[in-house]
């Protein structure tokens, strides 16, 4: 009964949201890149009163474009809806129409929700109370951690999170600018010769002289009275509080162990040790801390059932349920539904009912969207997948094929990506997306295809075989008589310009190659620092997760790179240069996490032999470019680099004649 409910539901709200006239159709642009929208956090309270969400306004009204993977923080701007009197959603926190606040978690029976604020350099906890509205603000820095709980509620009135020192914005959200606030103080250090202006760490008997985070608090705050009460100060990652409410544990922030490699040659990486604390509520109410009271058994890893059955539950959302709930007169869901040109509304269906409470994304209306045809065949090894081909929007598709000349067709390759019956959803018009966007390429006459790429076995004496897989994919794709297989181009981001670098060097079959923030040197990549990292080593060094990437990782190399040179040479694109014919266009940032100095050695080992190659470096921006100049500069100068690749009449031509 429940699945034919919402099966019903569906089908009535999607003849709602059907798609504009093609009268109305506009091509998408990276104007309408940073006018989308979209949802973060959506939550039910425990009793099923309550629904909030995080309504993700548009990237260009953002406060600020250096912070791009906080995102989420920078974007968010918190809604409620009553479903005693479902309807149009309010704001959560009354007169504050400026994004920047982020959802934490209900109170045990969802009369509060606690929030988090940025508004410049301050991060604020804050307090909701639902029935009326009213929000009180302390003067308490919570911390945030996208990937740990620092908050949990102990009951109506009382709540226990990490505070952060005074002043202090929480690592995550100063990690990707911290650099801009401490380098000139050390360089205006250096010109007046005081003071000293060094960076120590250490390893092994010297691993001492790494300097240790500031300690955090751990505080248990009473929202009615404002009051605080300290339980204690350290290195603290993470707090969980029992389902009693009497119990709250506390997990240690820790430095990395350093992982050993066993006999067999295998990498051993610590996932967790015994560093954790709990204090309990006695019979008096004050909170007693336990000297040695957990340990963590090793165990075999499997996860543990806890709640066979949950009144509500968050769902992990795809492309349609966003959050389930459950009220006194049945259950209910909360159902995001979205249309061809981006356009979304938010929804509660119950009892075959559809409840309205948001539409987002309204300025995309009208967008005509790339036509989208899976491509079902056969890898080289014989396997069945589906890899998707994107073509600019039109009806001509659907007419039968003629003679006339192919497009030109841009390849983005993932390894490890391998797609199902519908088309990937980061590659949707609302998608967001700042890198390899398959609707802005066909929104310039080029057809897309997104190749399904199995992970490979290693070999030790030649690179991936990616030319293989990519070739598969491309062979359907002009199989469908839409391609011209002489106008190829491949652009890869990430690991996926790592997987077009190496394929540069296995083939000439493509006219141009784009490499977006890659890694082309595998052997170095562990001992190359984050930008952040080398500034404040405090805060943790990427050594060991680097050396997991390279060996067990996306790597997947097996070693480390002093175990088998060779495997690592025979492995990167950059001591396979000489093998290079393709023009190579490679994006990078100074603030990136795959390093700059990488994209520089390979663009140097181009230029010694001469060929044709560009390097876009782009200052100030990260794994993604993000500022809205910027991101309009990396495309225009991609289609003018494609031109001339392609030669006059290219793929302008074909634009053209669409």
């Amino acid at each position: 009964m429940r699945k034919q409910h919402f099966l019903a539901a569906v089908g009535m709200v999607s003849l709602a949201l059907a798609a504009p006239g093609s009268l109305d159709a506009r091509a998408y642009s990276v104007r309408d890149l940073f006018a989308t929208e979209g949802l973060g956090k959506v939550m039910v309270s425990h009793d099923g009163r309550w629904v909030v969400f995080e309504r993700q306004m548009a990237y260009r009204d953002m406060a600020r474009f250096d912070m791009l993977s906080e995102a989420r923080v920078l974007r968010s701007r918190p809604f409620r809806v009553d479903l005693d009197r479902p309807g149009i959603a309010e704001p959560l926190v009354a007169g504050d129409v400026l994004p920047g606040t982020i959802l934490y978690s209900f109170s045990p029976e969802g009369t509060r929700i606690a929030v988090g604020r940025l508004r410049g350099e301050i991060w604020q906890l804050g307090v909701v109370t639902l029935a009326d509205g009213m929000t009180r603000w302390f003067d308490l820095s919570p911390a945030y951690d996208p990937f740990a709980n620092t908050l949990a509620w102990l009951s109506e009135d009382r709540l226990v999170t990490v505070r952060e020192p005074r002043g202090q914005l929480p690592w995550w959200l100063r990690l990707q600018h911290e650099d801009a606030r401490l380098l000139p103080t050390h360089w205006a250090a250096v010109a007046r010769g005081a003071p000293a202006t060094v960076t120590a760490i250490g390893s092994g008997r010297f691993g001492a002289i790494t300097s240790a985070p500031p300690a955090r608090d751990l505080v248990v705050l009473d929202v009615a009275t404002g009051d605080e009460e300290p339980l204690m100060a350290g290195q603290i990652g993470e707090v969980q509080v029992t389902p009693d409410r009497r119990r709250i544990i506390v997990f240690a922030k820790r430095v990395p162990r350093p992982f050993r490699s066993n006999p067999a040659g295998k990498v051993v990486v610590p996932i967790a040790d015994r560093a954790a604390a709990l204090f309990r509520l006695d019979p008096g109410g004050r909170w007693r801390g336990c000297a040695t009271c957990m340990a963590a058994d090793a165990a075999d890893g499997r996860p543990a059932a806890t709640a066979p059955h949950l009144p509500a539950s968050i769902l992990a959302t795809g492309d349609r349920i966003a959050a389930v709930g459950h009220r006194s007169d049945g259950p209910f869901d909360v159902v995001r539904f979205t249309r061809a040109d981006g356009v979304e509304e938010l929804a509660v269906v119950k009892h075959k009912r559809r409840y309205s409470v948001a539409r987002i994304n309204e300025t995309l209306t009208g967008i005509d969207p790339a036509v989208t045809i899976p491509l079902r065949h056969r890898m080289p090894d014989g396997a069945s997948v589906t890899s998707w081909l994107y073509l600019p929007p039109g009806e001509r598709w659907t007419r039968p094929r003629t003679a006339d000349s192919g497009l030109p067709l841009v390849v983005l390759p993932y390894p490890g990506d391998v797609f199902g019956d519908t088309p990937p959803v980061d590659q949707a018009v609302n998608a967001g997306r700042f890198y390899d966007n398959a609707q802005l390429l066909v929104a310039r006459g080029y057809a897309v295809l997104l190749p399904s790429m199995p992970l490979l076995e290693l070999s030790p004496v030649h690179p991936f075989r990616f030319d293989e897989q990519i070739a598969a994919a491309i062979d359907a794709a002009v199989a469908t008589g839409y391609i011209d297989p002489e106008q190829l181009i491949l652009w890869g981001h990430s690991y996926g310009a790592y997987a077009a670098a190496i394929v540069a060097t296995q083939t000439d079959r493509f006219r141009a190659i784009i490499a977006s923030s890659g890694i082309y040197d595998l052997g170095t990549l562990p001992g190359t620092l984050t930008p952040w990292s080398r500034i404040s080593p405090e805060q943790g060094l990427p050594i060991d997760a680097r050396a997991v990437w390279i060996t067990s990782g996306q790597g997947r190399m097996d070693v480390l790179p002093w175990e088998d040179p060779a495997r690592f040479v025979a492995n990167s694109p950059l001591y396979r240069a000489g093998r290079i014919a393709t023009p190579m266009l490679m994006i990078a940032a100074d603030r990136d996490a795959a390093p700059l100095q990488q994209a520089e050695q390979m663009f140097s080992a181009l230029a010694v032999q001469d060929k044709d190659a560009q390097l876009l470096t782009y200052w100030g921006e990260g794994h993604a470019i993000g500022s809205p100049a910027n991101v309009e500069d990396m495309y225009g100068r991609i289609f003018a680099w494609l031109e001339t690749c392609f030669g006059k009449g290219g793929a302008s031509g074909v634009a053209r004649a669409r």
